[in-house]
């Protein structure tokens, strides 16, 4: 007898992987900026903790969004390619289907940045795409504390390794040109 999917926690569980993804993307991208010349040296303000609440509501949202309208077809699609093609669903249909609509998202979206640009986005797109579509196709029922356990330790070590790269010099900080 064939297990039935639960769509209710699927979609709780993409909108958490798109969370958690995203939270890591902010992650990389200050630790990017602490490398780049910055024309706002004075830094952020304090009172940035009080709008945490409202961009959370405002990333639950878009997260929403993004998996009824990316997810979810992407993970339709490579279940009926693989009952088409293979005659069951297999999970390595998930990251074809996510290279070629990340490959369509991403020339569409491109804006004239050239090959080089759509080079970057296209595997960060597709990596980005495929981690909640594999989470959308499992039929688990418990598997919404594992994954908000091992994004956690993601982010943490994300954070630290950036910290750390930082700190020791791997990874090198701006500093202004001497006068």
């Amino acid at each position: 007898m064939r297990e039935k999917r639960l769509y209710g926690l699927s979609l709780l569980l993409s909108i958490l992987a798109l969370l958690i993804e995203a939270v890591i993307a902010s992650i990389v991208a200050v630790v990017y900026g602490f490398t780049q010349e910055s024309p706002d040296a004075d830094g952020g303000s304090a009172l940035f903790v009080f709008f945490l609440p409202v961009l959370a509501v405002f990333g639950i949202a878009v997260a929403g969004v993004l998996s009824v309208v990316l997810v979810f077809p992407t993970v339709w699609l490579s279940g009926a390619l693989g009952r088409r093609f293979g005659g069951r669903e297999a999970w390595w249909w998930v990251p074809a289907v996510a290279a070629a609509v990340s490959l369509v998202l991403v020339v569409a979206l491109s804006g004239g940045t050239g090959p080089t640009g759509i080079a970057v986005a296209w595997p960060l797109t597709t990596a980005a795409l495929t981690v909640p579509a594999l989470l959308w196709r499992s039929r688990r029922e418990r598997i919404f504390g594992p994954v908000m356990l091992w994004g956690l330790v993601a982010v943490v070590l994300t954070a630290v390794l950036g910290g750390a790269g930082l700190a020791t010099g791997v990874i090198p900080e701006y500093r202004p040109p001497g006068s």
